[in-house]
């Protein structure tokens, strides 16, 4: 038989062990848990960029389908007023030759 000092030795040891191998799988868990919030961080990170890249590539193609929209209307009335001062200078031009 073993004297109590004996098995309060034994028995605090064996705690400490166990204790001790608890706060290894508790430490091990949380740095895992860590590491899937650091992934899942990422990942919206990266959706995010996505997203605002997608935004960006969207309002650059808006503007510039407006640009060109606003171009071509101003080719037309620029060719509108351009045909407008050839036909009035061409009877002018004709009235001077006679």
């Amino acid at each position: 038989m073993r004297s109590l000092p004996d098995t309060l030795l034994l028995n605090s040891k064996k705690s400490t062990v166990e204790i001790a191998d608890q706060y290894a799988v508790a430490a091990e868990e949380t740095r895992r848990e860590q590491q899937k919030w650091q992934e899942q961080l990422e990942r919206m990170r990266i959706a995010e960029d996505a997203k605002l890249r997608e935004e960006s590539f969207s309002k650059g193609t808006e503007a510039l389908e407006s640009l060109i929209a606003d171009w071509g209307r101003a080719r037309a009335t620029e060719s509108f007023f351009d045909e407008l001062e050839q036909q009035v200078d061409f009877p002018q031009s004709m009235t001077e030759t006679i």
